[in-house]
C-alpha cells in the first residue's frame, strides 16, 4: 500500500509527532511498516521514538537503520515520486529534534541530561562516529544537496563535544 498526501494514517503519525507525543507516533509509524507500508515520511518519526525511548545507547542503531534506507532498501520506499525530498526533509526533522532535546535538557540541567552522558560514556563512540561518517558520505550520493547533511555535521560536532570514554577521539570524522 502507498500512501497519499492526505492519508488519514499518515496524517495521525505526523500530528502526533507535531504535538511532541514521539512514542506514540513511532508506534503508529512502526505500525506502518508492520503493514509493509514503506513511507520514508514515517522514518524520522519511528527513529525519534528510538531515541526518545532508549536515549543515547540508541544512535548507532539509528545511523545504521538510515544508512540501510538509503541503501539496501532504497528502491522500496515511497512514495517514489518525492522520497528524495521527503526523506531528506524527515532527516532534518529527526536529527533538528534529536539536537533540541540535547539542548534543552542540557540547558536545564535536567536529569535527563545526566542519565544521556551516562549512556554516551557507556556507547560504542568509535562505532557511533565512523557510522555518522558512511553516512555522510552516502548522503552526498543519494540525497546530494541535503538539507539534512547539516544537521548531520553539527550531530557529529556535538557529540564529539561530549565527554567520551575513549582515549583516541575519532580525528578524521
Amino acid at each position: 500500500r502507498i500512501l497519499g498526501d492526505n492519508d488519514p494514517a499518515l496524517d495521525q503519525v505526523l500530528s502526533l509527532a507535531e504535538h511532541s507525543q514521539y512514542v506514540a507516533a513511532a508506534e503508529l509509524a512502526e505500525k506502518l511498516w508492520q503493514e509493509q507500508v514503506y513511507d520514508v515520511r514515517s522514518i524520522g518519526v519511528f527513529l525519534l521514538g528510538a531515541f526518545v525511548e532508549q536515549g543515547m545507547g540508541a544512535l548507532p542503531d539509528i545511523l545504521s537503520a538510515i544508512l540501510a534506507l538509503l541503501t539496501k532498501q532504497w528502491e522500496c520506499m515511497s512514495p517514489t515520486n518525492v522520497k528524495h525530498k521527503h526523506f531528506d526533509i524527515g532527516l532534518h526533522w529527526l536529527v533538528t529534534r534529536i539536537l533540541g532535546q540535547f539542548r534543552f535538557a542540557q540547558k536545564v540541567k535536567s536529569p535527563q541530561w545526566a542519565k544521556w552522558l551516562s549512556q554516551w560514556d557507556q556507547t560504542d563512540q568509535k562505532q557511533t562516529f565512523e557510522r555518522l561518517k558512511g553516512l555522510l558520505a552516502v548522503l552526498d550520493t543519494v540525497l546530494a544537496g541535503s538539507l539534512c547533511k547539516g544537521s548531520f555535521l553539527q550531530l557529529q560536532k556535538t557529540l564529539r563535544e561530549l565527554s567520551t570514554t575513549h582515549s583516541d577521539k575519532p580525528s578524521d570524522i
